[in-house]
């Protein structure tokens, strides 16, 4: 929704004073966070652009009471070299990120993430496979080129960075094919568990739960 990165300032500014109302209603259904894109332009002033727009919204959003959030999520936030930048330049509690595992750049993930990951007030994580290393590969819709990142290496930065929020399931597929989409999470999230297990050598405990509140995506 919007384009905080376009080029025509009467289109943003309208983009803008759009996406301010989804703070007072985030803050009306008890929801903590919206995450809004950093959207697409690659002109030389797009990176200031989106850093005046997340300002401005940021600071609706402490009025309101609900942060901001940044995913990589295509566009200017698609290379952790631009994520650095915007969050260098918005030093606010109000400003976070919202890792997701799989959608970085490919070669770029773990970079990506160790940039993000301070500064993380959710992570989405996408579950393609259950292997036990957490190599996780997929075919890319966008171009039918294949991508992978690890999961086990994400998780491990997660935890190096003493992160504290929620691991939300954006994909899950069941240890067993042709099995429902319930089954698919909760093979996901006992996946989730071992690789966290591995890496920190003690148990978790983790529950399937509704987290519809936790934020808007927009």
């Amino acid at each position: 929704m919007g384009n905080l990165a376009g080029t025509d300032p009467s289109i943003r500014r309208t983009d803008i004073e759009s996406l301010k109302q989804w703070f007072y209603t985030a803050s009306a259904v008890n929801s903590p966070a919206i995450r809004i894109n950093t959207g697409h332009a690659y002109d030389s002033d797009a990176l200031n652009r989106v850093v005046d727009a997340y300002q401005e919204l940021a600071d609706v959003g402490q009025q309101a009471g609900v942060r901001l959030l940044m995913e990589n999520h295509g566009g200017l936030s698609a290379h952790s070299n631009g994520l650095s930048k915007n969050l260098a330049h918005l030093d606010s509690d109000w400003f976070r990120a919202c890792p997701d595992t799989a959608n970085f750049l490919p070669d770029d993930s773990e970079d990506g993430m160790k940039v993000l990951v301070p500064r993380a007030f959710s992570c989405h994580v996408k579950v393609f496979n259950h292997s036990s290393d957490g190599q996780q590969s997929w075919d890319y819709q966008a171009n039918g080129d294949m991508r992978s990142y690890n999961l086990k290496t994400s998780l491990k930065i997660l935890k190096d960075a003493d992160y504290q929020g929620p691991l939300c399931i954006e994909r899950s597929v069941p240890k067993e094919p042709d099995l429902d989409s319930t089954t698919g999470i909760r093979d996901a999230i006992q996946y989730l568990q071992d690789l966290l297990a591995r890496i920190s050598n003690v148990t978790f405990s983790c529950e399937l739960k509704d987290i519809s509140n936790l934020g808007v995506l927009l």
